[in-house]
């Protein structure tokens, strides 16, 4: 038996893109990997990071070679 009573499903938030909504809304833009720093904010497939640390060095690519490149860490927001 449970004596607590429904709860509400959660509520569904999305991104206002024309800005219409009442309080703060995110507004975006494309950044190059050089201009990254840390403690920026990221949107990535809808979810918002803070880039922890960024490294700058030799790293391997996805095409199976290695190149100059740039390392982000981040941390989701939950």
């Amino acid at each position: 038996m449970n004596d607590h009573p429904p709860t509400a499903s959660p509520e569904v938030v999305r991104h206002d893109h024309g800005g219409w909504l009442s309080g703060p809304s995110i507004t975006t833009e494309p950044v190059p990997a050089g201009d990254i720093q840390a403690g920026d904010r990221l949107l990535i497939d809808g979810t918002v990071a803070e880039v922890t640390d960024v490294r700058t060095g030799d790293f391997w690519l996805n095409t199976g070679r290695h190149a100059p490149s740039r390392a982000a860490g981040a941390s989701f927001a939950r």
